[in-house]
């Protein structure tokens, strides 16, 4: 917001405006809104809009789903659709406003910038409801981007990146250690690239790149780049900036080619790169002879057919938008004015095939550079100071509980240990300590969930500023803990910031005792003040006792305590991650000798693939079909993430009785994909009985004496599998054969994530677990049909 301000300041308020946005009512918005209008039952209504699956990136329109032909096409609904009068004047009416604009908003980055007063170029209006104030801009435009960009005005977008943030604290974590001082000029970026300290190389950053170590890596860090960067082993800069401009729908098909071309020339020294025409070789050398930027188009256009830059940018308009009319003008053109330059029709044709797919998704060089250096120097700064990034990285997102997860665990991959909130050594933000054989970094208080900077600042605050917390009597003198609050006393119990003094269960059961003691002493302190101005002097303090001992505690407490499971998940809830230790990390480790795939690596190129996964089961449904048979889904969870799990009838069968919440197993299954959801149908389950009980040990461990090591037995498997094998892999030959997961063979980009799990209706089942029904286009004949794995590249 402090560019858009300064904006406004340097060329003045009135040429200076956000520009309007208008969000238009997708298929399931216009059922639901159409059902509301017709005093439709809301249940049903849901249940009709969910039918229509919503896919990130390509919206599903109401007649792709009835139409046979569709890869979207559902069953159910169309035989409701024609069953059901409700249903079909449902629908034909939610057709006839689906597109249509629902509301009006302000672009979440755009601002223009005028020469003139902008009334004279557009019609204006005020910022709608909720869009006031981006950098005290108090106008919109009428006309949205594209009109306004049709008629010359500047748009200029203001885009804020968290990961710059990181960077500079990253920085400032590193002088503080070392003296070096890095800025955002100065940290390298490619190789022979030389910064404040000339023994850190650039080449590292491309080492780890390929290693696949991208989490907290701008641009690159999920799983669909992460394999491209494993494939690719980039060895510069330019390598990064083709890799974000391919990893796109169209130019994704090319990647192959590009890096085969690519480790031919820096690996193998051949050049194998071929060109329609000599012509080309300086446009695209760079890129081994791919078209991938919208620039080469231009230049190509420019150099070979004679274009003016400003009218060749306009073949990629006509092509991106589809327009056939104006792409055959510009085909003509375009071969008439090579040939002219001495090119021969059948060269055009070519080049202008390849112009023709490219310039569709072509991305813009300048752009993709720009993204491609902070990407760079992210990695760059990871690889060489690992601890302070990883330090900076939690701290910005300390509040995003899915990635305090994801760099917590890569930071115990990296073999950098987190350490749990401590009332007496933790800030606000993420902190590292050097008080040991290698540094280490201390979990942040402002982490902590339902726990305020506000509220926590008291307790830090006058730590800082008189000195450590000698034990809790001491807490509740120096500190108002009625100001602190009890909720987020609780989360802190939970969290485990005073272990030093009590266990969480002796904590909680404390609360309400610290929070009066510490009251009635800071009352005390308060009236005592004012009778010392009175010429009375204070009160002396009487010491109390404020735990009990966990013998003494109530049913529910003496449960946490005893049982360390428990205890955890206390940590978990406070903390959104295991801090002291994860509940599967012992089970998991005997069950590695079998090489389970992690969950966090697959993503929806895995369609179709064998795997097997080793995890705990976290939440379990059992579900019944049309025809009577029941099945079940559940959720399995490993260290870094979870899946779902469908079991079909004859599986189902088969497990029954060693399926259950809290249940360690193995499963093998293929992944399928439908949209965005990525599930597991199971074929076998196999359980192990002694880890199963490992895992939900429920006393804390003590320290035991040393003793010699011992060779760790096999795991003892007992295998349900199903009496008949089909194409869902019902039961195989294989028994415990491991099926090793191959490389998905082709690129497909990730589906962005949706966050509309609040509106899915929860179920409780048996035992109090509440997990989500099925998916609402699941078909539970599916059970007779293979799943389709992807072609071969």
């Amino acid at each position: 917001h402090w560019m858009v301000a300064y904006s406004k300041r340097r060329y003045g308020s009135e040429k200076v405006a956000q520009i309007i946005t208008f969000g238009t009512l997708g298929a399931r918005a216009a059922i639901r809104d159409v059902g509301r209008a017709m005093d439709m039952p809301l249940e049903e209504v849901d249940v009709i809009a969910r039918m229509v699956p919503a896919i990130p990136g390509k919206p599903v329109k109401i007649e792709n789903v009835l139409d046979k032909e569709h890869e979207f096409y559902s069953n159910e609904l169309e035989q409701k659709y024609k069953g059901e009068t409700a249903v079909r004047e449902l629908l034909d009416t939610a057709r006839n406003i689906e597109g249509e604009a629902r509301h009006a908003s302000s672009h979440a980055a755009g601002v223009i910038i005028s020469d003139r007063p902008l009334h004279e170029y557009v019609p204006l209006n005020k910022p709608t409801s909720g869009d006031e104030g981006l950098g005290g801009v108090d106008r919109v435009t009428q006309w949205p981007m594209e009109i306004v960009e049709s008629i010359g005005l500047l748009k200029v977008d203001f885009l804020g990146l968290s990961t710059l943030t990181v960077m500079r604290r990253a920085a400032r974590l590193i002088e503080q250690r070392y003296g070096t001082q890095y800025t955002m000029d100065n940290i390298p970026y490619d190789e022979g690239h030389v910064g404040p300290d000339p023994e850190k190389k650039p080449e590292k950053l491309f080492d780890m790149l390929g290693r696949g170590e991208v989490a907290g890596i701008f641009q690159v860090e999920g799983a669909g780049m992460k394999r491209l960067m494993m494939d690719m082993k980039p060895r510069r800069f330019d390598h990064i900036v083709a890799a974000i401009s391919l990893y796109r729908p169209g130019p994704m098909e090319n990647i192959p080619e590009y890096i085969r071309r690519m480790h031919s020339e820096i690996y193998d020294g051949k050049n194998i790169v071929e060109f329609h025409t000599p012509a080309l070789e300086p446009i695209l050398k760079d890129t081994y002879g791919i078209i991938v930027y919208q620039e080469q188009i231009i230049q190509i256009a420019s150099q070979l057919a004679g274009y003016e830059p400003g009218e060749a940018d306009m073949i990629r308009k006509a092509v991106s938008k589809k327009k056939k009319a104006l792409m055959e003008e510009h085909r003509i053109k375009f071969t008439d004015g090579a040939m002219a330059n001495g090119h021969t029709r059948e060269e055009c044709e070519a080049i202008w095939g390849d112009i023709e797919f490219f310039a569709r998704y072509g991305f813009n060089r300048a752009h993709a550079a720009d993204y491609g250096k902070v990407t760079c120097q992210t990695a760059f700064l990871k690889a060489h100071y690992p601890v302070e990034y990883l330090t900076a990285m939690l701290s910005v997102e300390r509040d995003n509980t899915e990635k305090i997860r994801r760099y917590f665990a890569e930071a115990k991959n990296l073999g950098i240990d987190v350490e749990p909130p401590h009332v007496n050594r933790s800030l606000l933000d993420f902190t590292i300590e050097d008080d040991g054989e290698r540094p280490r970094i201390r979990f942040g208080l402002g982490a902590i969930k339902n726990a305020g900077a506000t509220a926590l600042s008291l307790v830090i605050d006058e730590r800082v500023e008189n000195g450590e917390f000698k034990d809790l009597q001491d807490l509740c003198d120096r500190v108002d803990l009625r100001r602190v609050g009890k909720r987020a006393l609780e989360f802190m119990i939970k969290g485990r910031v005073f272990d030093e003094w009590g266990s969480p269960a002796q904590m909680m059961d404390a609360l309400d005792r610290l929070v009066a003691e510490s009251g009635r002493t800071h009352d005390a302190a308060a009236a005592g003040q004012m009778s010392l101005f009175g010429g009375l002097g204070a009160m002396p303090k009487l010491t109390v006792n404020l735990l009990r001992d966990e013998a003494e505690l109530p049913r529910e407490l003496r449960e946490v305590a005893q049982d360390y499971k428990k205890a955890l998940e206390w940590e978990k809830e406070a903390l959104g991650v295991y801090v002291s230790e994860h509940p599967l990390e012992r089970p998991l480790q005997l069950l590695q000798m079998l090489k389970p795939t992690p969950i966090s690596e697959i993503d929806i190129n895995w369609n179709g693939k064998p795997i097997k996964l080793a995890g705990m089961i976290s939440t379990l449904r059992p579900y019944t079909t049309k025809k009577g048979d029941p099945m079940a889904f559940a959720t399995l969870e490993d260290l870094d993430g979870k899946m779902d799990l469908v079991l079909f009838p004859r599986t189902w069968q088969a497990c029954r009785d060693d399926v259950s919440v809290d249940q360690v197993m193995l499963v093998t299954g293929k992944v399928q994909v439908k949209g965005e959801d990525i599930n597991l149908i199971v074929d076998r389950v196999e359980t192990n009985l002694e880890i199963a009980q490992d895992a939900d040990a429920t006393r804390r461990p003590a320290a035991p004496a040393p003793k010699p090591a011992a060779a760790e037995p096999a795991p003892v498997m007992k295998t349900a599998v199903p009496p008949k094998a089909n194409d869902n892999g019902n039961g195989n030959s294989n028994g415990h054969k491991h099926i090793s997961p191959p490389p998905p063979p082709t690129f497909v980009a990730e589906p962005k994530p949706v966050f509309q799990q609040a509106a899915t209706p929860e179920v409780e089942v048996a035992g109090g677990n509440f997990v989500p029904p099925p998916p609402p286009n699941f078909d539970d004949d599916s059970e007779a049909r293979p799943i389709a794995s992807p072609a071969p590249a």
